[in-house]
């Protein structure tokens, strides 16, 4: 099967060595029809939302917007990138786990845990990082998702997390005065 793999790679006009989404289309492909005999499909999933991520990284896709909607540095603390990765194993997996043929949020357990916050936190640049999470991305910011992020836990900034409670509480379309209390 593996042969047959490489051979399927080989012939694509389009191959190129570089590791991008599209060879990471083509794992997950070929993961779907054969299942690797020392892994569970557990560590199947995981290892291909790890092939995503590094991919994701390769296109610098994980530092090309930010919550502030300056102009990007492309660098990003190693502290940032190690909560990055979660992040985007789990945009990945849960992307998976609505597939069909997978039940439950049993993968998505473990992936943003508190090491996962500690790493935010010891980033200095936490601004990024939370304009990296995908409700921020859409601009759309939702108290449920930046709380899963554990956003609360590591913004240090007091300017930044009321600027952001602001926005949460306006998506919602409800005042300020109002809401204080719940936030």
């Amino acid at each position: 099967e593996l042969n047959k793999f490489r051979r399927e790679l080989l012939s694509n006009r389009n191959w190129s060595p570089a590791f991008d989404s599209r060879m990471v289309d083509l794992l997950v492909d070929y993961f779907q029809r054969v299942r690797l005999s020392n892994l569970t499909s557990l560590e199947q999933m995981y290892l291909l939302a790890l092939a995503d991520t590094l991919a994701n990284a390769s296109n610098d896709s994980l530092s090309n917007q930010t919550y502030s909607g300056e102009k990007p540095t492309n660098t990003m603390d190693d502290c940032g990138l190690r909560f990055l990765i979660d992040v985007q194993r789990y945009i990945y997996l849960s992307r998976m786990v609505s597939l069909p043929n997978m039940q439950g949020n049993s993968p998505l357990k473990h992936i943003i845990t508190s090491a996962s916050y500690a790493w935010a936190f010891h980033s200095d640049l936490q601004e990024d990082l939370l304009g990296m999470l995908p409700c921020m991305i859409k601009n759309k910011p939702i108290w449920s998702e930046l709380q899963l992020f554990g956003v609360g836990w590591w913004i240090r900034n007091k300017s930044l997390i009321t600027k952001l409670f602001e926005k949460v509480i306006k998506a919602k379309k409800k005042k300020i005065s109002k809401c204080a209390n719940v936030y």
